[in-house]
């Protein structure tokens, strides 16, 4: 039972002063190789949430597709799996998968009918979910070096080598460039000449169509209003993540929170870290932690002589 995972690049924007690309995709992968790819920190990211989606709509999602792993690698030592079960066993390996994920769907309901919130209920079937993800980014290096890899999990693999041939197939022509100056996944064209003198309001109507990842309505929106309250709702309370996906192109080729050339629309708000008083606080590169510590820049050169020489390695 073939799971197929979606790959879309949603905007990618080239900075020609620092010569920076900024690309935003939206992903349906499994919710179970989430963390893989959550722990790329140089990457932002929304998903939609177990909290915020309703125990019948995710449901219903889950009844109409729900996910089944692309092999079933046989165990062996070590965190790579073996060579995948075929035949008979795949088959029942498929049906077991199938009768767990209607037995969770089974006490999920129960549970619902106890009136237990979907921020608990949704969790017993997380195993067989699809999710759909906003992800935006200027590094993609280590993410596309680990993540292809033979060694990673099938399915962060897959994902990652859909990521990067959209990258590559992405037609030039739909690659902002030159004058144009904001990246703004989910804006319409025709917006961004209607508010070409307004940032404020792209920057709202980018922020929350990206925001409604969390709960399944995050494409074909086309209530503007509505994108303006949810983006106040979001600064007001906090919620900055959203606000990561739209970006302003840098005159200086330099990291601005995770990203390189390109400047997330949250670092514009003081305080956004929680803490207004360490707004001012630089951060530093490797080269010049040196010059503030008794500690040296490393390599893996470095470390594989010192270390090597230590344990005879």
């Amino acid at each position: 039972m073939p799971t197929t995972l979606k790959v879309s690049v949603i905007a990618q924007t080239f900075n020609h002063r620092t010569k920076s690309t900024i690309t935003t995709f939206q992903i349906t992968m499994p919710r179970f190789v989430l963390a893989q790819l959550n722990k790329h920190r140089i990457l932002s990211s929304n998903t939609e949430s177990n909290r915020a989606v309703p125990i019948a709509k995710k449901d219903a999602k889950l009844l109409a597709n729900p996910y089944f792993p692309i092999s079933w690698g046989t165990n062996q030592k070590g965190m790579q799996s073996g060579v995948p079960l075929q035949g008979f066993k795949h088959h029942l390996a498929n049906l077991i998968w199938f009768l767990s994920l209607h037995s969770q769907r089974f006490y999920a309901n129960l549970l619902n009918r106890l009136g237990v919130h979907k921020e608990i209920v949704n969790r017993l079937t997380e195993p067989f979910q699809l999710v759909d993800v906003v992800i935006t980014g200027t590094q993609w290096e280590n993410f596309f070096n680990l993540r292809t890899n033979l060694a990673a999990q099938p399915e962060i693999r897959e994902i990652a080598l859909k990521m990067k041939k959209a990258i590559n197939d992405f037609p030039d022509s739909q690659i902002t460039s030159d004058d144009v100056f904001l990246h703004l996944p989910y804006v319409l064209p025709e917006e961004k000449e209607k508010y070409k003198d307004d940032f404020l309001v792209l920057f709202a109507f980018s922020s929350a169509r990206c925001a409604r990842v969390s709960y399944l309505n995050h494409s074909g929106n086309s209530n503007v209003t509505a994108d303006v309250k949810l983006f106040l709702r979001l600064v007001k309370s906090g919620h900055w993540s959203a606000l990561e996906h739209c970006a302003i192109a840098s005159n200086q080729l330099a990291f601005f929170g995770n990203f390189l050339g390109w400047i997330p629309v949250r670092k514009l708000f003081e305080g956004e870290s929680g803490d207004s008083s360490m707004d001012d606080i630089p951060y530093l590169n490797p080269k010049q932690i040196k010059e503030v510590s008794s500690f040296l820049s490393l390599s893996y050169s470095f470390i594989a002589d010192s270390l090597g020489k230590q344990f005879k390695i």
